[in-house]
């Protein structure tokens, strides 16, 4: 059977993309095949009424578009542990951290003595679980546009160079630990002022919700919109007075340099 998606690896990030497609009616789900080593996942994908397969050989034989989304030092095990295929025409989309098409291209190459197939790189991140994922994507391909449209359904995405993947890791990849780690301390903060934790946890969660709306829905810079909240002499300027002379700003800056310094450690390992 030919099957348009397939995806090479059954965890959270296959099945967020997964039921992306399915939700947005992009792709019919029986033509969607997934495959990995141990099937323990299959159940949720089947749920989706999604295809399943623990042999490998059958996603990178009979699906037009493969998503390999394997971990780093998995992917080319993968690759290598099925028989030779003919990748012809195909396109892969790794979502695989670290690794670049080059690598990507070389280990398909190796199984068939064609080099007529399409690489496309992703950096995706944990918010494509509830479709609001941010995701870079490098390459080319002849299916591009689709495969933009199916990306398209689990969060906003935008096309960048190669080399700006791991700057991409670094903040959209890694940022939503960072965005955590601010709610949490938001979280704190309003327990220590006599909130309930749950009440605090709640409004810290929707303050980031909300003001990311507000940036994304009104197209104003963000020192215009903190300029609305900060009244002369009031309790915000107080607060962001603290922000700047505990070295927020600064902190969130080194933070996704350091990420992104190590992204591109990992690319060279």
């Amino acid at each position: 059977m030919k099957y348009q998606i397939g995806f090479l690896g059954a965890g959270n990030m296959a099945y967020a993309l997964c039921s992306g497609f399915v939700d947005s009616k992009l792709v019919d789900s029986d033509k969607i095949l997934v495959s990995s080593k141990t099937g323990r996942t299959f159940p949720k994908f089947e749920e989706l009424g999604v295809k399943t397969s623990l042999n490998n050989d059958h996603v990178l034989s009979d699906c037009d578009i493969v998503f390999l989304a394997v971990k780093p030092h998995i992917l080319k095990p993968a690759i290598n542990s099925a028989g030779r295929f003919e990748p012809k025409g195909r396109t892969f989309v790794s979502v695989a951290a670290g690794v670049d098409i080059s690598t990507i291209s070389k280990t398909i190459g190796e199984k068939t003595e064609s080099y007529d197939f399409h690489v496309l790189r992703v950096m995706p991140n944990t918010p494509s679980l509830v479709k609001l994922g941010a995701m870079g994507v490098s390459g080319d391909s002849k299916d591009m546009d689709f495969v933009l449209q199916l990306l398209s359904s689990v969060g906003e995405v935008e096309i960048v160079e190669e080399h700006l993947i791991n700057a991409i890791c670094g903040m959209a990849g890694s940022g939503p630990a960072f965005v955590y780690t601010m709610i949490e301390a938001m979280s704190d903060a309003g327990v220590k002022q006599g909130l309930p934790r749950a009440i605090a946890t709640k409004f810290a969660a929707q303050t980031f919700l909300g003001a990311a709306e507000m940036v994304k829905s009104s197209g104003k810079h963000t020192g215009e919109l903190k300029d609305q909240v900060t009244s002369p002499g009031g309790t915000t300027i107080a607060g962001v007075h603290e922000l700047e002379r505990g070295g927020v700003r600064s902190a969130i800056m080194d933070a996704v340099e350091a990420a992104t310094k190590r992204a591109h450690e990992l690319s060279k390992q």
